[in-house]
């Protein structure tokens, strides 16, 4: 049979002081084959002008006899070679200083007693193709002597059984002496056939085996993963002797090799005929899935189980994608009928929820999950922001719109109240910087002038006069916003709030008062100047209260005259 050698040549990026781009440039890589074989397939020599990374570069080649008739057993060489050049044209050294790299590889090809059609003449008796020339002898003799010729006893029997590809496995086979008299001597036990060399037999050798013994052989397989699938015929060999004759008997052993186990096999089967139930429960029907789980039921009867693998990932797609889109269509029909209820615009969903339905039911699944996937995206296109008619909801839901429109007012309410409040808030800051600025500015100025005595008096008093008027307007809108502040989030008459920032101003005036004759904080200027515009605010005050009690007094004479008339 044909066999495949894979090798691979890298560029290990080696040292920067010789090769400053660390680029191997002109490699050449071959194979060199022994004579008697030549490549099937793929290139036994390969060039790269350059190789700038460390990837692995493969060059495999499958490998077949020239002429398999006149071949010779015994041990192969294949060789492997590879050579390259740096940046500075000379070539490639590693550390023993050898620029021609090369591996290779002994394999030893024995003859081969199973029967493949074509006879090795160097095997002679030892190919399973040999045909010995028929010869008969026959021995007699005379007075107390005699004579025998060997007798061998042949038996034929055959097993199936099944395999994982990739994976050890253990097949048992049970081995029975179905004589009753005879016992066999000096079994020996063995495997011929194309995958025999992945097997391990126990026990290989049995002293005896009574008349009607049995004794189970266990094969251990380990098979590689790239073994072909499919059927595998092979022969468990038992040879010995039964009392005066040679005993053989081969057992044809069939073994099924797939990707997976029965058990692995068994579970996907069930998954899709789960699968097809919950198809049918939502009353839909194709054809085709009728034949898929068909086709998979009698592949897992033939052991061909990665048909069934395959079938499963295909039902698993027809009836996910059909149960999605049934699902989708019916939730989004339902949210789509709603938002016309409330008569908000839906009909571009509704036109692709139409395609969706007609591609559900003529079996085209994939496009109908796909259709309804696109008319979701476009319902939510078209209510997001959408409320619909306020009669809706006080139609549906009269206590929960009330609820609603209450709830919505109060945090309108409150929002506004909060925004207000920090707006005065963030106001009232910093009128209170202006206010620290202008006092350190009015004692800058007044130290200037009466001790440092580099401002002249009229310079001070225009100084003065402008800090005055500015800190007189700040402390005036100071007193206004605090108060606005205090009684942001009070409901109280408007008289009511003004009685009480009248007493507030009453208070900072002895505060200040305070401030100035006994703990001496505050300047003369600065107190006179804060004290004038408390007294204006007062005067302010007093002046609205006593509008505000006209007004009054004035509806209620209107209202005695009322009720005279």
């Amino acid at each position: 049979t044909n066999f495949t050698l894979n090798g691979y040549l890298r560029n290990l990026m080696g040292s920067a002081t010789i090769n400053l781009t660390n680029t191997a440039y002109n490699v050449s890589f071959n194979w060199t084959l022994p004579e008697g074989f030549t490549n099937a397939s793929g290139n036994l020599s390969s060039f790269f002008d350059n190789i700038t990374n460390n990837g692995y570069n493969y060059n495999p080649v499958n490998i077949t006899f020239s002429n398999l008739a006149s071949a010779t057993a015994g041990v192969k060489t294949f060789y492997l070679y590879a050579q390259g050049y740096n940046l500075s044209g000379d070539l490639i050294s590693n550390a023993n200083n050898e620029t021609l790299f090369v591996q290779s590889v002994n394999i030893t090809f024995l003859c081969y007693n199973v029967s493949d059609g074509i006879y090795v003449t160097s095997c002679g008796s030892l190919d399973g193709d040999y045909v010995a020339s028929s010869t008969s002898t026959s021995t007699t003799g005379g007075g107390g002597g005699g004579g025998s010729s060997v007798k061998i006893e042949s038996v034929v029997s055959s097993a199936d059984y099944h395999i994982v590809r990739g994976k050890q496995n253990e097949i048992i086979i049970q081995f029975q002496n179905k004589d009753s008299n005879i016992t066999l001597k000096n079994l020996k036990f063995s495997v011929k056939g194309e995958i025999a060399k992945y097997i391990e037999i126990y026990p290989s050798e049995l002293s005896e085996l009574k008349p009607l013994q049995e004794i189970n052989i266990t094969l251990k397989i380990t098979s590689p993963a790239y073994i072909e699938l499919g059927k595998q015929e092979i022969f468990l060999i038992v040879e010995g002797s039964k009392a005066d004759r040679r005993y053989k008997e081969s057992r044809k052993i069939t073994i099924q090799i797939n990707e997976i186990s029965t058990e692995e096999a068994e579970y996907l089967l069930n998954k899709s005929l789960e699968l097809v139930a919950e198809f049918k429960s939502e009353n839909l029907t194709l054809p085709l899935l009728e034949e898929v789980i068909n086709e998979s039921v009698k592949a897992f009867k033939e052991f061909e189980y990665e048909k069934v693998a395959e079938n499963y990932e295909l039902i698993k797609s027809i009836v996910t994608s059909a149960l999605d889109a049934k699902r989708t269509i019916s939730k989004l029909e339902k949210l789509i009928s709603l938002a016309e209820e409330k008569g908000i615009d839906v009909s571009g969903s509704r036109r692709i929820l139409a395609l969706a339905k007609l591609s559900l039911e003529r079996g085209d699944f994939e496009e109908a999950y796909k259709r309804a996937k696109e008319a979701q995206l476009t319902y939510a296109l078209e209510v997001k922001g959408e409320i619909g008619r306020i009669s809706y909801y006080i139609k549906n839901n009269p206590k929960e719109a009330s609820f609603v429109i209450l709830a919505i007012i109060l945090l309108s309410f409150g929002t506004y109240k909060f925004s207000k409040y920090q707006i005065l808030k963030n106001r009232i800051k910093k009128l209170r910087e202006e206010e620290k600025i202008l006092d350190e500015l009015i004692r800058v100025v007044q130290k200037e002038c009466f001790v440092d005595k580099k401002m002249s008096m009229d310079e001070y008093r225009v100084a003065m006069q402008q800090y005055a008027l500015k800190l007189n307007k700040v402390i005036e809108k100071l007193i206004e916003l605090e108060i606005k502040r205090a009684h942001l989030l009070k409901f109280a008459r408007k008289d009511k709030q003004l009685r009480k920032e009248r007493q507030k101003i009453i208070d900072m005036i002895k505060k200040l008062q305070k401030d100035y004759l006994e703990k001496g904080k505050i300047e003369s200027r600065i107190y006179e100047m804060k004290l004038e515009s408390y007294n204006k605010r007062i005067s302010e005050i007093d002046e609205k209260l006593a509008t505000l009690e006209a007004k009054r007094e004035l509806r209620k004479r209107k209202g005695i005259f009322g009720l005279i008339r």
